[in-house]
């Protein structure tokens, strides 16, 4: 793909809303806007595809190009920060195949990330544009990583294109096919709950909007299954399911409603009941994990898990070694940050 650099004004540039993959909870154009004013102009290239007419369909940039839109027909915007808007750095493609053009409208870069929402909307898009799980796989892997939690096995990633796509598509198969496109093959009432789901762990709920079932990868999977008893049998309905798979997603209502039993234990405890038992809970890893469970969202869970972790080897290492140490002054500092109150060593820090 050959490209050329030029410039453009910010006006004859064209935001496709069909094409681009960011949803509108995650443009933010008003901190694009408060960042333009405040650097003078539009830093980063906007990337372009130009098309018959003159047409300068906008691949990565949007957000900045609706920004400095909106200034550009501001007319309290200062005349320095148009004259910048005027002439905007683009880079320009022309000629592309769909699977290039979709390439690099996925290429976030260092940009703001795409969130889960718009994770599982792209590969969906994906899907029902032909696309097969290894060409989604290579084109989506590195916001496949992010969403894992596994960025670091990116550098592992093969350069060699072939080998990059039987690499990723083993890789995020369990993510990217039994989870995200087996929900896209259930019917309308599923895959809405699939993106409620995935809105919520994001923290973009519309208002009045709830889950009513969260659908992890393994209720995906049970449903896949009664899916597949369905189909064998000959009673799949695409629209309302089968009796089968019916059975299953009621039992996941009902338990999301907090109203299935185990055996004669108690009852599965609310939506409420978690938040409120949450609030009680001083680790911040136990309160996340528990809103969590409820589809609150957990962008940050696997970061305090991390530091919950270390914390605790730290206070092991310090258990171990507090017996052996000799100087008391030294003693006594290792068993304040043994008993756990930051307070007690602030104060002992002051009192030296």
């Amino acid at each position: 793909m050959k490209s050329t650099k030029t410039t453009l004004s910010i006006i004859k540039l064209t935001v496709n809303m069909d094409l681009n993959i960011r949803l509108a909870d995650n443009y933010d154009v008003p901190a694009i806007r408060d960042n333009i004013l405040e650097v003078g102009r539009i830093v980063n290239p906007i990337v372009v595809e130009k098309l018959p007419d003159n047409i300068y369909q906008v691949l990565q940039g949007n957000r900045r190009t609706l920004a400095g839109q909106e200034l550009f027909n501001d007319p309290k915007t200062p005349s320095g920060i148009k004259e910048g808007l005027e002439k905007v750095d683009v880079i320009v493609y022309q000629d592309l195949t769909p699977e290039e053009r979709l390439k690099v409208v996925f290429d976030h870069g260092t940009q703001k990330s795409i969130n889960r929402t718009e994770l599982v909307l792209a590969c969906w898009r994906l899907s029902r544009q032909f696309f097969s799980e290894k060409q989604i796989a290579g084109l989506m892997y590195f916001s496949l990583a992010k969403y894992t939690g596994k960025e670091s096995k990116l550098n592992q990633v093969p350069s060699e294109p072939k080998a990059r796509e039987t690499y990723v598509q083993k890789w995020f198969h369990g993510t990217l096919g039994n989870y995200f496109l087996s929900a896209l093959r259930m019917p309308d009432f599923v895959r809405d709950e699939f993106i409620k789901t995935h809105r919520a762990q994001d923290g973009i709920l519309r208002d009045g909007e709830t889950v009513v079932v969260k659908l992890s990868r393994e209720r995906v999977t049970e449903l896949s299954k009664a899916k597949t008893a369905d189909e064998d049998n000959g009673s799949w309905d695409p629209e309302k399911g089968g009796p089968a798979f019916v059975e299953v997603w009621e039992k996941f209502v009902k338990e999301d409603a907090g109203e299935a039993e185990k055996g004669n234990g108690p009852k599965r405890p609310s939506v409420k009941d978690i938040k409120e038992k949450s609030d009680q809970y001083q680790s911040a890893v136990v309160r996340k994990a528990l809103l969590a469970s409820i589809g609150e969202p957990a962008q940050d869970l696997l970061e305090l898990d991390a530091e919950a972790y270390r914390l605790g080897q730290i206070k092991k290492a310090l258990d171990a070694a507090a017996d052996g140490i000799k100087d008391a002054s030294i003693k006594e500092l290792v068993n304040l940050f043994r008993s756990g109150k930051p307070s007690d060593v602030t104060t002992w820090l002051a009192g030296k």
